[in-house]
């Protein structure tokens, strides 16, 4: 699978994480590490994570695992913006 797919879908997994939080916020900064390739066709695992907050900052990270082998992992910093509509 093409490494910007992956990082998109690693981007999303961190949104929902902070969506989850009542938080809406931009990417700031993403670092992507592949580990290994990510077959097409096959079906993977991705979760995304909140580490930690220092307002306006938010520090989240996110890995894509197909197979039990984790294929990449990123990390990033969001900018808080607005919170959600309740």
């Amino acid at each position: 699978m093409h490494g910007g797919l992956l990082a998109t879908a690693l981007d999303s997994a961190m949104v929902h994480a902070l969506f989850a939080r009542g938080i809406v916020a931009r990417t700031g900064e993403l670092t992507v590490r592949y580990r290994q390739s990510v077959r097409l066709g096959a079906q993977v695992r991705v979760v995304g994570r909140h580490r930690q907050a220092a307002h306006p900052l938010h520090y989240l990270e996110a890995e894509v695992w197909q197979d039990g082998a984790l294929c990449a992992r990123a990390q990033a910093k969001f900018m808080a913006t607005q919170p959600l509509p309740r």
